[in-house]
């Protein structure tokens, strides 16, 4: 294991210690746990509507602090949080068992639909034996399997569970999640540890004992049996319909005392549950062992679990659970109260050993309420840059094709310019992308090594398009992406495109020294190209040292209104434009001095004027740049050109599909000998000219 004793000591001696700033993975399975039951997570709102709403805030939360993979509960309580003609309607959900949401929708259809387009990982997660945590806590639907099979239920004191021994059981468990399976677009299939209960059991399956033995005389082998024998035909299901599906199981952190040295429960023998037979069987595709202790609680210290469920893993994927919620909780260190560092620590300790592919956070709500700062170290340390999935490698392994011309520009009419791309062809195996790798290169040539650092990894998005932040660092940077499968192979890079940073925005209302103004403006500039956004800046101090009145910092368009400005000072203002490659320079400083409005109410400079017209340039004469304004009743191609005396086209100034509105576009004559020359403008069949004089 790389690095394993070095980093096992300081696991025990040393818990806050840990070793921070090593490189991130380029894959890696960073997840986080959504808990339906009882509310834990989600929903904490009624309301169809509030309930949508609070799902893509939290997986808008989670994605911001890098994790790539949601593990959601649907299936608490022999419920439903999905549609399903099987079991009723969640209490949980809705309040009422068997109840559906009002106005309706489908959680686990919307939370695919949102996630993926985030470019995240659904595993639905299934309680497959708990049938009702406490009994008589709210009325059972009358198709809830309590009310249908009364012979399936065990009980332990308030808790009711299925018999796992049953073979019905089994086979009714299965076709539950077969019909999830079949229908819905998820990832992965979870369980978590809750088998046989938590709370014991002695002879409540005396009677499922005796029936189906199926030659045990051990009644623990038998019962270890009756959950391999459901995850092993499960697996199969799963394989036969859609084989790209991920099972995956939580187990309980120790299954043996013996194996790492520790005091606690062993869940081989209180709950049943014998990973390692799952593991030599391969009917499962990962563990997520729930490792919810600290570093130094010694009866069961994380470092030395992990290491050791890192040792039998047989090539299947190893996700480390972890404990966040400790955070919170009011028992002393170790037990409880982990300082901000313990998650963080775990994270680095369990990049540090071989076999650990990636973490699972229990749960999400812990992240979303940044407990400790947790989700500020996962944004800006941890998860810094965005991780792809691992590959399963006993999965299908043919690539996608790269996906088609990738592009940076407007697409549309006043909206602002964005990376965009086509998805790829299908693949010779009749597969194609699921979600995209967005890359950004300060080689303009990237090879194979640039492709490998995880530093180049921009985003991973279910879209088709992508809007880059600004380089910290200015300059020209090559831009690709790469389409991803259902199991995370990766195909080659798309056609490159090279960005440079913006040029330096010119203005265009107000004029210099314009005196006529009211108490509200509109500040214009001239549409630049390859502009994601724009910086805008108003103050009252021509060197911006001072308090801004306005500073709007992601202008997505040409012009801001500025209001409530003060009669008799002198503004000044400045804008400059922004893109992936970087942020270009402050135009030049503009100014104007505000009067106030001899009439009542404000005119509405950004209403689409009634008619077209093309303006007279402004300055003119001009040396070397002029503006050239016009207006658009509506939208419509525009070919806006220049000509010399003779008729010869010297510049195309505008050819595409302009918004309505009012335009401004800056013309440099740099190029071009002094002289008088003609500007038109085509829209809508209609042509309109004007003279404009060059003075060298």
């Amino acid at each position: 294991m790389k690095r394993l004793s070095i980093v096992a000591l300081l696991s025990f001696l040393l818990p806050g210690l840990m070793p921070a700033g090593e490189p991130a993975p380029k894959r890696e399975f960073r997840a986080a746990w959504i808990a339906t039951i009882s509310k834990i997570d989600w929903p904490k709102k009624s309301g169809a509507e509030a309930q949508k709403q609070e799902l893509v805030e939290l997986l808008d939360d989670l994605k911001e602090a890098g994790i790539n993979a949601v593990i959601f509960q649907i299936r608490p309580e022999c419920d439903a949080l999905y549609e399903s003609a099987l079991e009723p309607w969640s209490y949980h959900l809705t309040g009422l068992q068997g109840r559906a949401p009002a106005p309706f929708y489908d959680p686990l259809a919307f939370i695919l639909r949102e996630a993926h387009l985030r470019g995240m990982e659904v595993h639905a997660w299934f309680n497959p034996y708990r049938a009702l945590k406490t009994a008589n806590a709210y009325a059972l639907a009358a198709n809830h399997v309590m009310k249908r099979h009364p012979e399936w239920i065990l009980s332990k004191g308030s808790y009711r569970y299925l018999d796992p021994g049953l073979p019905q059981v089994r086979d009714y468990v299965i076709s539950v999640v077969m019909d999830v399976a079949r229908r819905y677009d998820i990832d992965g299939v979870h369980f978590d540890d809750y088998f046989y209960p938590y709370e014991g059991i002695s002879n409540e399956d005396d009677a499922t004992f005796a029936a189906h033995a199926r030659g045990f005389s051990n009644r623990s082998d038998w019962r270890r049996d009756n959950i391999n024998l459901f995850v092993r035909t499960l697996h199969d299901s799963l394989v036969a319909v859609k084989p790209h599906i991920k099972l995956g199981i939580s187990p309980f952190g120790i299954r043996k005392n013996s194996d790492a040295g520790t005091a606690g429960m062993e869940s081989y023998s209180a709950i049943y549950c014998d990973p390692l037979a799952w593991i030599q069987d391969k009917s499962i595709d990962y563990l997520t062992p729930q490792i919810y202790w600290s570093f130094g609680l010694n009866i069961a210290a994380y470092g030395a679990l992990v290491p050791w469920w890192a040792s039998v893993m047989d090539g299947l994927h190893l996700y480390i659970g972890q404990g966040v919620y400790k955070m919170e909780a009011t028992a002393a260190y170790p037990s409880g109260q982990w300082p901000a560092s313990e998650a963080c620590d775990q994270v680095r300790f369990n990049r540090a050993t071989d076999n650990v592919k990636g973490n699972v956070f229990y749960s999400a709500r812990f992240i979303q309420k940044n407990v400790k700062g947790l989700a500020d170290s996962m944004r800006t340390d941890l998860y810094a840059h965005p991780a792809l999935h691992p590959v399963m490698a006993w999965k299908e392994q043919f690539p996608p094709n790269a996906p088609f011309y990738l592009c940076f520009d407007q697409w549309e009419a006043g909206k602002p310019a964005k990376l965009h791309w086509d998805p790829p062809a299908m693949a010779a195996d009749g597969d194609t992308a699921v979600r995209y790798a967005l890359y950004q290169f300060s080689s303009l040539e990237p090879g194979p090594a640039e492709l490998g650092d995880v530093r180049n990894l921009l985003v991973v998005t279910g879209r088709t398009e992508a809007e880059v932040a600004p380089a910290s660092l200015n300059g020209a940077y090559a831009f690709a992406v790469t389409a991803l499968d259902r199991n995370g192979n990766e195909g080659p890079l798309s056609n490159i495109v090279v960005i440079a940073p913006p040029p330096q925005p010119l203005l265009a209302w107000p004029l210099p020294y314009q005196e006529e103004h009211a108490d509200s403006v509109v500040l214009r500039w001239h549409d630049l190209n390859l502009v994601s956004r724009y910086e805008v800046q108003l103050g009252l101090d021509s060197t911006f040292a001072g308090p801004l009145v306005l500073h709007q910092p992601a202008v997505k368009d040409t012009f801001l209104a500025a209001a409530e400005l003060r009669a008799g000072l002198t503004y000044y203002w400045r804008v400059r434009a922004s893109n992936p490659a970087g942020t270009g320079a402050f135009s030049a400083t503009g100014m104007f001095r505000c009067k106030r409005s001899q009439i009542a109410g404000v005119t509405d400079d950004t209403a689409a004027p009634a008619a077209f017209e093309l303006q007279q340039n402004f300055p003119n004469p001009f040396n070397p740049v002029t503006m050239i304004h016009y207006q658009l009743p509506r939208d419509g191609q525009v070919l806006l050109t220049v000509h010399d005396l003779l008729g010869r086209q010297v510049a195309e100034l505008v050819n595409s599909r302009r918004a309505a509105g009012r335009h401004v576009i800056s013309f440099n004559g740099a190029d071009l000998p002094s002289g008088t020359y003609l500007y038109r403008l085509f829209y809508e069949g209609r042509i309109e000219s004007r003279r404009m004089t060059l003075i060298r």
